[in-house]
């Protein structure tokens, strides 16, 4: 079905409609009599007829699978001319090197199919190229990205790209940006400088106090505390205020069994004003409740146990009876929390609504080159960074550039998917590349896909439920709280040349 009834924690009914995007509320007996079924509405041709007026079960045509068009801010664009001429971000791995051995890196012992740890990096020349030609292809105001292995162990490569870059940027009359995710480990006045005077924003991995940081993340040489390190740096920084320039700071986090969501939101909301947290990455062991793309092997993992589960919900909870009052409040006190209300809420909050009648958003997922493109150390072109591993994905290289026909070919493969056109999350859906294996796997009819699905569509179902509660608290409050520079502009839509 492609709507889904539920009802709030005040106890009022609603129905959500994946195509049209609307959530209606409904009284009681409209509510039982929508969840018998389509079938038991079509006696009753009145109430039919009001739901649909109202964006429930409205009939709609739908995109084909394969479709060669996207819709984009009114105007219709070749899905091949899009993704070659709007390509927003060019992430460059500029070392496979780093100075840790975190125990859950992707890029360590414990997992199968990625590449490890090396000394290899980009050379300045591949750089240059792939740069070039993302700066000459597209229209769109850019983003650069540094990405590793530790990337700040290749400071001068990324000082010289960052040159030849607002070199082509100034001549093109572009306006660029440039980031780079860092352990934080190497950070000096001398960077940060460096950031600040080139609008650079800079992500640094902590994971909370101490004892919870370094427990999994480690020095590769030596015994001593990465969590002092980076505390050093940013303290030392922070009061010296070089020239009185900041880059814009930011905190990732990963979090891992134990999940101790107490200790570490505190750490948070303690470093609050200094460097807020910005993004959670949720990681997953065997029989884990987190989730993630990557799964460990390690011996070393905690095992989530039922209180870290129960001290979740308790925080949720208490974080919701600030949020009805003082959503600002909510979110300096909770910071962690806020963020995992984020991430569950965000693009149910920006959804599509009543789309234009000849398209419908298809999938939540990327969009290969617009969203992002990825360069390895070896020049090569991959979606992401997470399906480097698969050879399948490669999209091209910075010596011959971005293959579009190759990317519209992946493209077309991933859409075929099981029964998308009557799932009521197509919007939402978080089915990405990196969790397909070969492109051979792109059929999503075994029981391992289907039961990913299904998990996913009940994960929505109480998110958009919870999601409503929250608008019926404090609806003002809520812009407040998802207003993180959502990426609005990844809302397209394809456009339908037929229905299915």
């Amino acid at each position: 079905m492609n709507y889904y009834c539920f009802q709030t924690k005040s106890g009022c009914y609603y129905a959500f409609d994946g195509r049209t995007g609307e959530i209606v509320q409904l009284s009681k007996q409209d509510f039982d009599n929508l969840q018998r079924g389509e079938s038991a509405l079509s006696g009753n041709s009145e109430f039919l007829m009001g739901l649909q007026a109202s964006g429930i079960l409205a009939n709609l045509p739908l995109v084909k699978k394969g479709a060669s068009k996207v819709l984009f801010q009114g105007k219709d664009y070749l899905l091949g001319d899009f993704i070659s001429q709007r390509r927003r971000q060019l992430v460059l791995e500029v070392t496979e090197s780093c100075n840790l051995r975190c125990d859950y890196c992707v890029f360590g012992d414990h997992y199968d199919g990625f590449r490890k740890h090396s000394n290899k990096s980009l050379s300045e020349k591949m750089a240059f190229a792939a740069v070039e030609e993302f700066l000459e292809s597209s229209t769109f105001p850019n983003a650069i990205m540094f990405y590793g292995g530790e990337p700040l162990l290749e400071f001068d490569l990324i000082r010289n790209v960052v040159f030849y870059a607002e070199k082509i940027a100034t001549n093109k009359g572009k306006s660029l940006h440039f980031g780079v995710s860092t352990n934080g480990t190497l950070l000096d006045n001398e960077k940060i400088l460096f950031f600040a005077e080139h609008n650079f924003s800079v992500q640094i991995s902590i994971d909370g106090p101490r004892e919870i940081h370094d427990l999994y993340r480690r020095y590769a040489k030596t015994q001593d505390s990465v969590f002092e390190t980076i505390i050093g740096n940013i303290d030392g920084i922070l009061a010296k205020e070089p020239d009185g320039k900041r880059p814009v700071f930011g905190c990732m986090a990963t979090m891992a069994p134990p999940m101790r969501w107490r200790e570490r939101n505190d750490f948070f909301a303690s470093i609050y004003e200094k460097i807020p947290i910005r993004f959670c990455n949720f990681l997953r062991s065997n029989n884990h409740l987190c989730s993630s793309t990557f799964c460990s092997k390690s011996s070393s993992w905690h095992r989530i146990d039922r209180s870290d589960e129960n001290e979740l919900w308790f925080m949720l909870d208490e974080f919701y009876k600030i949020f009805a009052s003082d959503p600002i409040l909510a979110q300096k006190n909770f910071p962690l929390i806020a963020i995992v209300v984020y991430n569950r809420l965000a693009s149910i909050h920006y959804r599509n609504i009543r789309h234009p009648n000849n398209s419908l958003f298809f999938r939540y997922s990327c969009l290969p080159g617009y969203d992002k493109l990825f360069c390895n150390v070896d020049g090569l072109y991959y979606p992401c960074e997470r399906t480097e591993r698969k050879q399948c994905f490669c999209v091209g290289n910075a010596s011959t550039g971005f293959d579009v026909e190759k990317t519209l070919n992946l493209l077309e493969r991933f859409q075929q998917l099981g029964a998308c056109e009557s799932c009521h999350i197509c919007q939402f859906c978080e089915i990405c590349f990196s969790d397909i294996k070969t492109l051979d796997e792109i059929n999503w009819d075994d029981n391992s896909h289907s039961e990913f699905c299904k998990r996913l569509r009940e994960c929505s179902k109480k998110n958009i439920a919870e999601y409503v509660s929250l608008m019926e608290s404090n609806r003002s409050g809520l812009d407040i709280l998802l207003d993180r520079d959502y990426d609005a502009e990844r809302q397209l839509f394809y456009v339908a040349e037929q229905s299915w």
